[in-house]
């Protein structure tokens, strides 16, 4: 006899010969297919009044609505950036973005409890370097990729490479023969979630080029948040007849979040 206890994951399902295997719910279990495998989960007995005022459940009350409310953040941050990052993304960067809202929230060391905010856990230091070491793909790092030296002065937009050259500085992914560069600013409001986005003209070059001074400039976005965040885009392409084409997969772009003013 099986006894599913809840949470539970099943490793290498066809181990499991004669036994039912099925995705929904059966009884009081419900089963949910990830890529890991599949989870058991019991169902949750405790009926939503009490949940919702039991002094017991005030912890739980408390975390599911920094859940919630990470996800929203998440969400609004996220949505002005997609299509810029959209190549130097893994499918899970949206779930790690999530808890690094989270962490974000928990770095609120002013707040009563239970009351922590996103606004005051950016002000801080920590909240600030959580955001600047966060990996958009999580297989394939900014630093892994790009080995340059650049300057950001955050005041203007501006982005500089004075002596960039690819061959040098670049760690390409196979099949490229060209590089753009380009940098975004994010102005974004913990608070009212308001946000404006700008991004600088692509830089292009080929893999084999001489070294060369690079200068990204973005316009300021709208004065509509109290964070700015800025971000350096590195993607590879191939020529074919003269037509660059962008390279799709692990490796073809990555971008990181280089500034936080």
């Amino acid at each position: 006899m099986y006894a599913a206890s809840s949470n539970l994951i099943l490793d290498a399902m066809a181990r499991f010969k004669g036994l039912l295997q099925f995705i929904g719910t059966l009884g009081n279990i419900t089963a949910v297919k990830s890529k890991e495998g599949v989870y058991l989960k019991k169902k949750n007995d405790i009926p939503k009044s009490r949940y919702q005022k039991a002094p017991e459940y005030a912890d739980f009350r408390m975390n599911g609505n920094y859940m919630a409310m990470s996800s929203r953040l998440s969400k609004a941050f996220r949505h002005p950036i997609a299509v810029f990052g959209r190549d130097a993304c893994d499918p899970r960067m949206y779930s790690r973005m999530n808890a690094l809202m989270r962490r974000i929230i928990m770095c609120d060391t002013v707040s009563a409890k239970g009351a922590f905010t996103a606004a005051v856990g950016m002000a801080t230091a920590e909240g600030k370097q959580l955001v600047r070491d966060f990996e958009f793909h999580k297989l394939v790092s900014f630093d892994s990729v790009f080995h340059g030296h650049y300057t950001l002065a955050m005041s203007t937009g501006t982005l500089s490479l004075p002596e960039f050259e690819p061959k040098k500085h670049l760690q390409p992914t196979t099949g490229a023969t060209h590089v753009g560069l380009q940098c975004g600013m994010l102005s974004f409001n913990f608070e009212t979630q308001e946000r404006s986005f700008t991004e600088s003209p692509v830089f292009t070059m080929p893999l084999h080029g001489l070294a060369t001074a690079v200068v990204l400039n973005c316009d300021i976005p709208a004065p509509n948040g109290e964070t700015l965040f800025y971000f350096f885009k590195v993607f590879f392409m191939q020529e074919v007849n003269g037509v660059l084409y962008p390279l799709k997969g692990d490796g073809g772009a990555v971008m990181k979040v280089v500034g936080v003013d």
